[in-house]
């Protein structure tokens, strides 16, 4: 079979298109829009490491040779979601994409910080003008910002927040820690 370029995981045109989308901030098509929710940018292999909760002993060779298998014969790998720990960016979603992307000696890999949208969220919580936070849209791996909402900074500042889709599992997690009333309803883009 023949290698795909060690250093760049996502080959296939439609996905590189819409790396550069994120990238230049264009208008992109609904089914991106779909997507095109965090900032999608390139990062050295050298400069990501496993969040510490993660082992990568845990993952069984045969699954990690199946995902190698699909993406030498796709061309491309999903970005992972990393966040921003103690000066690195730590795989927090797609430790397997990662352990892949090990295997095949890649230099670089597309990912995702999610430290802006946490950000984004405390501070509307945090902002006494803001009374109701709706979602524009759902999106996705919203489970992977539960460890680093301020829940007592929410519970301080009870406000509306409303959504679906993705934007559910936020709307519980902050329900079961604080006891705020939250709404499961249209987002603007509904």
């Amino acid at each position: 079979m023949e290698e795909k370029n060690k250093n760049i995981l996502i080959s296939s045109d439609s996905l590189k298109k819409l790396v550069e989308n994120y990238q230049s901030k264009e208008v992109v098509s609904d089914f991106e829009k779909g997507i095109n929710f965090y900032d999608v940018k390139k990062y050295k292999m050298e400069d990501i490491v496993l969040y510490p909760l993660y082992d990568e002993r845990s993952y069984s060779k045969e699954s990690l040779e199946i995902l190698e298998r699909s993406i030498r014969s796709n061309g491309f790998m999903f970005p992972l979601f990393l966040f921003e720990f103690e000066g690195k960016k730590c795989v927090i979603n797609g430790v397997k994409r990662y352990l892949v992307a090990k295997a095949l000696k890649s230099e670089t890999v597309n990912g995702v910080v999610i430290n802006g949208k946490v950000e984004d969220i405390n501070n509307m919580f945090k902002n006494v003008e803001i009374k109701a936070v709706f979602a524009v849209k759902g999106g996705c791996n919203s489970n992977s910002i539960f460890d680093y909402l301020d829940y007592e900074l929410i519970k301080q500042n009870p406000k509306i927040l409303c959504g679906f889709s993705d934007t559910t599992s936020i709307t519980n997690v902050i329900t079961e820690k604080t006891g705020l009333v939250t709404f499961n309803g249209p987002t603007f883009k509904s």
